[in-house]
């Protein structure tokens, strides 16, 4: 991803970032799949506005709302996906009156409590210093902020130690109650929840918790 952002001759947005889309070779090594959603991002503007495709759950607030695209929507999806990795869950899987993996993590954070949303599967098992660095780094990558999360390259970085990880501020959330698309916290937005499409074909039933 910080290729295809930062180093390729064009800037290509992938639009679909999420676990059914990184495939591993024979020694591991994970591939990014399914480019049909993507699209190329002119050097000359800060963004591109475009009707909404994606997988609910891992698309960025500021692409739901008002259908604004930048590198920054595949960062938010990236923050998802380490987070699904570490914690052995999927953002998108509710049981009724749950919390979203996003919102759980956020509360565990702020008790610094994160190696519990670590994957049971390990039962113990694991460096708990570098699955709370990881953990911290999904967060950092998923914030509601597009301004705030960080470039790829810079994740890249924090990931091999090299770079240090700022204090992430709150993600958006995801809430199994409402079919709507709560934009109470983003004044200004023109959004018809009609709008949205998603890749997996799946109806829309949850709906996005912005911060205040």
């Amino acid at each position: 991803m910080a290729y295809l952002h930062e180093e390729s001759h064009v800037r290509i947005i992938h639009r679909d970032i999420k676990l059914s889309n990184i495939l591993l070779d024979n020694d591991f090594t994970p591939k990014i799949a399914d480019f049909g959603l993507a699209r190329l991002f002119p050097e000359d503007k800060s963004h591109i506005s475009t009707a909404i495709a994606g997988t609910l759950g891992y698309m960025a607030p500021e692409y739901v709302v008002r259908g604004k695209l930048t590198e920054k929507a595949d960062v938010f999806s990236f923050g998802v996906l380490v987070v699904e990795i570490v914690s052995g869950k999927k953002n998108t899987s509710f049981i009724t009156s749950s919390s979203s993996i996003l919102q759980t993590l956020w509360s565990l954070f702020g008790t610094n409590r994160l190696p519990e949303i670590v994957d049971p599967a390990l039962e113990g098992n694991f460096p708990s210093e570098e699955a709370c660095r990881l953990l911290q780094i999904g967060l950092l990558c998923a914030q509601a902020s597009a301004e705030l999360r960080p470039a790829m390259s810079a994740v890249v970085q924090m990931i091999n130690n090299s770079h240090e990880i700022p204090q992430p501020t709150q993600p958006p959330f995801l809430s199994s109650s409402s079919s709507e698309i709560s934009k109470s916290s983003l004044p200004g937005y023109n959004f018809q929840p009609g709008s949205m499409t998603q890749s997996s074909g799946d109806s829309m039933t949850e709906s996005l918790i912005l911060p205040r």
